[in-house]
């Protein structure tokens, strides 16, 4: 069985679900929107609820801007300690990584970790004059490929920054802040081996 490539994570499978719902007729811009993100075509900046693409499609650029509704204060109250409770649970995890339990958790309580595509706000500098063009959607393909690497990601578009703490005041500490000529003896030995 082939890996899946968009929504390999409960986290990005959420995102892949309000651009791909079943029972309706597939939007024929997905096929185009897809190759443009699995081929590197599309660069994306996430910022709190905001998220900024570039779509290169040929000699051409289409800029788009998404944002993302924040839960409201009833949801961020019920994802808090969800979240601070799987982060601790997983303490040795990598940096931005939860479990995929935490989606079904949060779904469980109503807090959905995508929004319906229609509840975005959406624009994009090209001329289409479809409300979803090709640009919007391979744009949110893009953040379904890094929401699938770092599906923390995906709780920060939703969660206000005074309701969940960043990973590194919760005891995480970027790998570029620690010096390994402290860690390891001159002959490559571990310092905690020589005790």
């Amino acid at each position: 069985m082939q890996p899946t490539e968009f929504g390999a994570t409960h986290w990005g499978r959420a995102w892949l679900r309000t651009i791909e719902r079943s029972g309706r007729a597939p939007n024929p811009h997905l096929p185009k929107a897809r190759t443009l993100a699995r081929n590197q075509h599309v660069t994306i900046l996430i910022e709190a609820q905001t998220i900024t693409g570039t779509v290169t499609d040929g000699a051409s650029a289409a800029h788009v801007h998404l944002t993302v509704p924040a839960w409201n204060k009833s949801q961020n109250t019920a994802a808090a300690p969800l979240f601070l409770r799987a982060r601790e649970a997983h303490a040795g995890a990598v940096i931005g990584d939860l479990p995929d339990s935490l989606a079904d958790d949060l779904n469980a309580l109503s807090v959905p970790v995508a929004e319906p595509l229609e509840t975005l706000s959406a624009t994009c500098t090209c001329r289409a004059r479809t409300r979803t063009c090709v640009h919007i959607l391979a744009t949110i393909y893009a953040l379904i490929l890094r929401v699938d690497e770092q599906p923390e990601l995906a709780v920060q578009l939703r969660a206000t920054a005074a309701q969940l703490t960043e990973p590194t005041s919760s005891g995480w500490i970027p790998l570029s802040q620690l010096a390994p000529a402290n860690y390891y003896a001159v002959d490559g030995t571990p310092l905690h081996s020589l005790r």
